[in-house]
């Protein structure tokens, strides 16, 4: 390429950039020559798009205030028989006819174990907080004790912890926990609302 082929292709770039452009709006008070192209459709963004940590704390708050309210709202008792090997219980405590937190324990030979559910206004819960303890022997003392907190955030499991720390998306226990909380959740509004 020689200097002489520079000023063609300067002109050429600048007759293409012009003519890609669009009509600029009108100033107002000024006539309009040509009609306006419209603007291009944009893909849809999700608005609702809230980074974990702010619904991670709208989660806290939410906790917060149900335990602020709890001796305000209707309980129940239930027995939870056939939910587990040594059976179980449920305390459950409504706002209105909305269930809006369910204590569950549930025996087996080797261990119990104790869960909470918090439940958003359309009845799913956005919180569950699971205790697991063993036994020493079969039905005896606690020997230890694990906990798993589950924060849901629109329907959906965003951070799971086991005691303080998190378990990543990509553990296999990650999704497998996540679907036996939400199906436990299930069963026991469903328990907690039978007359």
């Amino acid at each position: 390429m020689t200097f002489a082929h520079i000023p063609c292709i300067a002109v050429a770039c600048l007759l293409v950039a012009s003519c890609s452009r669009q009509a600029a709006a009108p100033r107002e008070g000024a006539a309009a020559t040509e009609p306006i192209a419209p603007a291009p459709a944009s893909p849809a963004v999700s608005l609702t798009r809230t980074p974990p940590e702010t619904a991670i704390q709208d989660i806290r708050n939410h906790y917060a205030e149900v335990r602020r309210r709890l001796s305000s709202l209707r309980e129940v008792k239930r027995d939870l028989t056939g939910l587990s090997t040594e059976g179980g219980t449920l305390q459950a405590f409504f706002d209105g006819q909305a269930l809006t937190m369910a204590q569950a324990t549930f025996y087996g030979e080797t261990g119990r174990t104790d869960r909470e559910f918090y439940y958003d206004e359309r009845g799913r819960p956005f919180f569950v907080l699971e205790v697991e303890s063993r036994y020493e022997v079969p039905i005896g003392a606690t020997a230890g004790s694990e906990e798993y907190r589950y924060y849901f955030y629109d329907g959906r499991l965003i951070r799971l912890l086991a005691g303080d720390r998190p378990v990543s998306q990509d553990d296999s226990a990650y999704a497998a926990r996540a679907m036996n909380v939400l199906d436990l959740s299930r069963r026991i509004g469903d328990v907690a609302h039978q007359p």
